[in-house]
């Protein structure tokens, strides 16, 4: 078992990472266990520095963090509409995926297909 971390040895960075994995895996408690800290302590910080919002491109992030594989544009805009209740058009997901491609964020995995370039977030 992980040692418990106090949060004095975390920034609020850390702690809003930790938040956004929540967001993204939807278990708090793998993200929990393997951060080594309790339920409790992360559900604490989340309610002092609040949940984020994101960006439009921190979603397309996000929905490729959540499926831990390649996914298409038409994926992607399910996962945000399912999550966010947002609906993006193609022309906007690709726009945002080439943005991360270039920034070296995301990587093609075929001509119709992205993935992480690294974990997120």
């Amino acid at each position: 078992m992980s040692p418990r971390t106090s949060r004095t040895s975390r920034s609020d960075d850390d702690w809003r990472r930790l938040i956004d994995a929540v967001a993204v895996s939807g278990d708090l408690a793998a993200v929990c266990k393997q951060a080594g800290v309790s339920p409790a302590t992360l559900r604490r910080h989340r309610k002092r520095l609040g949940q984020r919002s994101w960006s439009d491109a921190e979603w397309v992030l996000a929905a490729l963090a959540a499926a831990r594989s390649a996914l298409t544009p038409a994926q992607i805009i399910e996962w945000i509409d399912w999550r966010n209740h947002v609906r993006f058009s193609l022309a906007e997901v690709a726009a945002l995926l080439a943005s991360h491609v270039a920034a070296g964020r995301v990587v093609a995995v075929t001509t119709t297909t992205w993935q992480l370039a690294r974990p997120w977030p």
